[in-house]
């Protein structure tokens, strides 16, 4: 689109064929505020709707900041009745919100208009909200950014198309010039509303387009808004290629089987570049931290944490929750509620003989079966499932029961010349404390007679291939969260 011919229509349906959202019954929620862009927009797409034959809705929020709001809310109701356009106005007492929450109008106003404008989306089941960003806005948004010390994500300024808690988000006119904008208002001679609050300079996004950007077009550069586009579109082209990578190695640092937990050993082989957005989408992924709380210091002190080896060491996370490193693994924890109660031994699990028991309170399910001897089977680690082993028949007065640790434990497993404590063991294998609680344990009321993942005690053992035995395989259900270190 040239200077010369503000001609959005055209504009706008270049940008929704090549976003395919042209296509006939494409419903298409309008976001209009009564100001000259979205106005402007509005305009530009009823013909577009009508030839088209999209399903247009628009949509308008009342902040409730200003006394003169509802003439807003009223130029766009009528506006939307003149061309037949479904329009539903929604007021938001954000004043009230902001001073209950301590967030600024501006940051409050935004998150409640977004939220608003989800409800709608999805009622309507829409398939795009259309803004009307333009140019200028996004030059905003750049040198709002960088005074933050963004990353180069945020260098890409305002997305053309993005999603957000399932609405996409699309804004055809972020390459238009405002220029433009005005000029095509006043060859249709359009009516829209000025925000009085636009002008209040108390506002950073207000002082940025008032005063500094002003400042910057006259003393560094007249075409500043095409200038810091062109930087946002090689921020975004460089970024999308950062994320391509950081997605191939995504499977090796969070493994599917456990989602809530990074292998540091694949992590810490990754540049530091990758490892960020790694962690960024690990926590996003996991919905223990929001992006908006995502902020260069938490992203650091977490990479900090995953790169040194001090098992143990935990950082507390927005929302309560808490990254722990673990040997080989930087795991999500839940908070779990503090007890001054004197620790009693832990509850006991019959198992039947034979058959299966489930045991949904250790997250897993053993089996048993008569056998004939025993088959080796191979040593993985700790409460590593599933695990299998053979052990002698029980003799009258041995009851086999499912259990997890408790205080004194003890094993001298086959092969092994004598006796070990459990909290000694479990140390060795590097098994993270706060999942030695959870590893379900073969016991008697006296004897410990097998560790998952581990060879059974001396005293159990299968004395020939040809004495009658127990086959026993335990396997983990799915909400199981037992899982180990690896081999030290």
């Amino acid at each position: 689109m040239t200077n010369n011919i503000p001609n959005l229509s055209d504009h706008v349906r270049t940008q929704l064929h090549a976003l395919a959202l042209d296509r006939e019954n494409t419903t298409l929620l309008l976001a209009i505020s009564g100001g000259a862009d979205s106005m402007a927009l509005l305009h530009a797409l009823t013909p577009i709707g009508k030839t088209l034959c999209l399903h247009l809705h628009a949509v308008h929020i009342n902040h409730l900041i200003r006394e003169d709001a509802q003439q807003d809310a009223d130029l766009v109701a009528a506006t939307c009745r003149e061309h037949e356009i479904p329009c539903t106005c929604i007021a938001l007492d954000i004043p009230a919100a902001a001073k209950q929450t301590g967030q600024s109008l501006e940051m409050e106003a935004r998150k409640q208009r977004y939220d608003a404008f989800a409800e709608v989306y999805h009622q309507i089941e829409a398939d795009a909200l259309l803004t009307a960003h333009h140019r200028k806005d996004q030059a905003e948004t750049i040198i709002l950014n960088l005074t933050r010390g963004c990353s180069p994500a945020a260098l890409a300024g305002i997305p053309a198309d993005t999603t957000r808690e399932g609405m996409r988000i699309v804004r055809p006119l972020l390459d238009v010039d405002r220029n433009q904008i005005m000029a095509y208002l006043r060859v249709h001679s359009l009516t829209w509303r000025e925000d009085a609050t636009n002008t209040d300079r108390t506002y950073r996004r207000n002082a940025i387009r008032h005063n500094i950007l002003p400042a910057m077009r006259k003393h560094l550069n007249p075409k500043l808004d095409e200038a810091l586009q062109r930087c946002a579109n090689m921020a975004k082209a460089d970024e999308a290629y950062l994320q391509f990578l950081t997605q191939q190695h995504e499977q090796a640092v969070i493994p599917p089987e456990s989602p809530d937990q990074l292998n540091l050993a694949s992590y810490r082989k990754l540049p530091q570049p990758l490892r960020t957005r790694m962690l960024v989408r690990w926590l996003w992924r996991q919905q223990q931290v929001s992006p908006g709380t995502m902020h260069f210091d938490l992203i650091q002190q977490l990479d900090h944490l995953a790169m040194e080896a001090t098992p143990g060491k935990q950082l507390p996370l927005p929302g309560g929750k808490t990254a722990q490193q673990a040997y080989d693994r930087l795991t999500l924890l839940v908070p779990q509620p503090h007890s001054n109660t004197t620790a009693t031994p832990p509850p006991r699990y019959a198992i039947t003989i034979p058959g299966t028991t489930t045991i949904p309170e250790l997250g897993c399910q053993v089996t048993v079966r008569h056998a004939i001897g025993y088959t080796k089977e191979p040593i993985t680690s700790p409460g590593l499932l599933p695990a299998s082993c053979h052990i002698r028949l029980p003799q009258d007065g041995e009851n086999l029961h499912i259990r997890t640790r408790q205080d004194g434990d003890r094993i001298q497993m086959t092969g092994s010349p004598g006796h070990c404590k459990l909290q000694d063991l479990l140390t060795d294998w590097k098994v993270p404390s706060f999942e030695r609680d959870h590893i379900p344990l073969l016991a008697t009321e006296k004897d410990l007679i097998w560790i998952p993942g581990l060879r059974i005690a001396q005293d159990w053992a299968v004395s020939t291939t040809n004495a009658p035995s127990l086959s026993i395989h335990i396997t983990p259900t799915q909400f199981s969260s037992v899982s180990s270190a690896c081999p030290p």
